[in-house]
């Protein structure tokens, strides 16, 4: 499974400023399942976080851990 964030005005994904469509192709041909969560940018740690959590709570399974990168 893949997580990623994305500014929800531009719909690319801040850190390596990509669109997320790139993305979602990408994990297409990898066969792997894509979550996106949209962020407003500049988003503060606090409000990344809290954001990145509410979705994380949503999922129908269990989140114990994350990869940056």
């Amino acid at each position: 499974m893949l997580l990623t964030t994305f500014d929800d005005e531009s719909g690319r994904v801040p850190h390596q400023n990509i669109p997320v469509e790139t993305i979602r192709r990408q994990a297409l041909d990898l066969g792997l399942i894509l979550y996106t969560i949209p962020l407003s940018y500049p988003a503060s740690n606090k409000e990344y976080l809290n954001t990145l959590a509410n979705h994380l709570d949503q999922f129908p399974f269990g989140v114990r851990r994350l990869v940056f990168g």
